[in-house]
């Protein structure tokens, strides 16, 4: 009986031992798990910096485009004013003369009694 506890202890002892060697490997793997997760957390926070830096310089010179692009517009516009007053002004002169000319042909195809639409 004592040898047979005695076995049972030896057996427990090395069964033990097993289990420290999967505790001490479950461990090193938790820690290099660890490290992988700081260094991936770093990497992401440096990238969101270099992002944000980034996307503001692009903001930043879409902004100074943008407000060249208006001072053109703004200047450029002085000149196509007139054009478009005057494009504005002939349309309307052309619709009148039209209206004028259908009037004339009117009272030409009624002095000629010739069945017109009025």
């Amino acid at each position: 009986a004592v040898q047979r506890v005695d076995e049972v202890a030896k057996e427990s002892d090395t069964k033990m031992l097993k289990m420290l060697d999967l505790q001490d490997s479950l461990h090193q793997s938790a820690q290099k798990m660890a490290g992988d997760i700081r260094q991936t957390l770093r990497q992401d926070d440096r990238h969101y910096t270099e992002l944000t830096l980034h996307l503001e310089s692009l903001q930043s010179d879409q902004s100074f485009q943008l407000g060249q692009l208006r001072a053109a517009t703004d200047s450029f516009s002085q000149y196509l004013d007139p054009v478009h007053d005057d494009i504005t002004r002939i349309r309307r002169k052309v619709t009148d003369d039209t209206h004028m000319v259908l009037d004339e042909i009117g009272r030409i195809q009624k002095a000629l009694h010739v069945d017109y639409v009025s």
